[in-house]
């Protein structure tokens, strides 16, 4: 396209300038023309250099331009207000830094007109005639840079909404996957409930009749898996989301908390609760799903002697849940994938504990954050927007 301008213009400058132009003329179509045939073979496909060719192709295409509008008469040219078309074309397919460069360029050259000294200088006219000169530079600052900025504005519009239709496809698709992974569990805990119960029942019978201590081990060992089954159908059914529709109730929030420490975990791993002495109102299972996912994997990453740290703290109306492991850390692009359907650095892992996570703190309008560095162990904050409620009612009360 900016070839093509180039050219009629050419031919348009050559028709107001005296004879001789006519090689110049041809050398500027020339060299604009193969500038764009090369921006087009040779820009490459990287998100940088396609930016670092047009910017140059440009301004190489504002000095053309410029030999053009001198040729045809400097700045009494017609054609010098066309320097916006460069302008727009900078504005629609760069950067603003960028195009505000090209914008810069041509101002430059095309206010080099009205200063240089020579016949096209406004010095060179008279009074009405530098007015209108004056007029005409004025007009064109005022153009070109309105279209910059309408169109970098439109630019920026479109990203952002582009950017929130993403976010929101991307909230639609964890749904549905989560929504997906509910049915799921909900179906093998109901088909497998039941057999597993009946399971049991025999064991426990044929351990009541056993004699030899080897047959007692080996049944209390098969009792023991099973009672595995069993709770890992549980945690996955938890995983899916099953309580989503539970009501909010008011709690304690130090009592509340106090149900994490009957959890089992590694004796050698330490739990330390510390607590605002607030009342809450949240879904009470559905909260202490959220935490229990966040506490057994800072268990898991911790060894003999470590302590996992709970801390919940008020923060307004938001309470604000802390859960810090003193484990090896994550480094980066394992933290980022953190959180992916499935995805664990654990073997024995599910890998849709920090999904839950992140899944139930969007479904109440909440927010999940993970921080951690090699050797620095990892923390996890959530922030349960709309929670606190109060003092206690003894407290109040007193």
């Amino acid at each position: 396209m900016i070839a093509g301008a180039m050219a009629a213009l050419a031919v348009g400058a050559g028709a107001m300038s005296g004879p001789g132009s006519g090689v110049t003329l041809a050398v500027v179509a020339g060299v604009a023309a193969a500038s764009n045939l090369w921006l087009r073979r040779h820009a490459g496909r990287s998100p940088q250099r396609p930016q670092d060719a047009l910017t140059a192709v440009l301004l190489l295409d504002v000095v053309l331009f410029s030999v053009l509008v001198a040729v045809s008469g400097g700045s009494t040219s017609p054609f010098s207000p066309l320097y916006v078309i460069l302008v727009s074309i900078g504005a629609l397919a760069l950067p603003p830094v960028r195009a505000w460069t090209i914008f810069t360029a041509t101002v430059v050259a095309y206010g080099a007109f009205f200063l240089v000294p020579g016949p096209t200088s406004m010095a060179h006219h008279g009074d009405p005639m530098r007015g209108h000169m004056a007029g005409m530079f004025v007009a064109y600052l005022l153009v070109g840079a309105s279209i910059l900025v309408a169109v970098t504005r439109v630019g920026s519009l479109r990203a952002e909404a582009h950017a929130h239709l993403q976010a929101a496809q991307e909230y639609e698709e964890r749904n549905r996957r989560l929504a997906g992974l509910a049915t799921l569990a909900a179906g093998a805990a109901h088909e497998l409930r039941t057999p597993l119960s009946t399971i049991l029942v025999i064991i426990r019978e044929l351990e009541r009749r056993a004699r030899d201590s080897r047959d007692v081990a080996d049944l209390r060992a098969v009792r023991d898996q099973v009672g595995r089954c069993q709770d890992v159908l549980a945690q996955l059914a938890g995983d899916a989301g099953l309580g989503l529709g539970e009501e909010a109730q008011r709690f304690d929030l130090v009592d509340l908390l106090d149900d994490l420490r009957e959890d089992r975990r590694p004796p050698k791993v330490g739990l330390v609760i510390e607590a605002d002495d607030i009342e809450v109102e949240v879904p009470g299972r559905l909260f202490l799903q959220v935490l229990r996912r966040l506490v057994e994997n800072a268990v898991a990453a911790s060894g003999p002697g470590q302590q996992v740290v709970v801390t919940a703290r008020a923060d307004g109306d938001v309470l604000g849940v802390e859960v810090a492991d003193e484990g090896p850390g994550m480094p980066p692009d394992v933290l980022r994938r953190v959180g992916e359907p499935f995805f664990t650095t654990r073997s024995s892992g599910r890998g849709l504990g920090v999904y839950f996570v992140r899944s139930v703190m969007e479904q109440v309008g909440g927010a999940v954050e993970l921080r951690s560095n090699p050797g620095e162990g990892t923390t996890a904050t959530i922030r349960w927007p709309a929670a606190v409620v109060g003092q206690p009612a003894t407290e109040a009360s007193a």
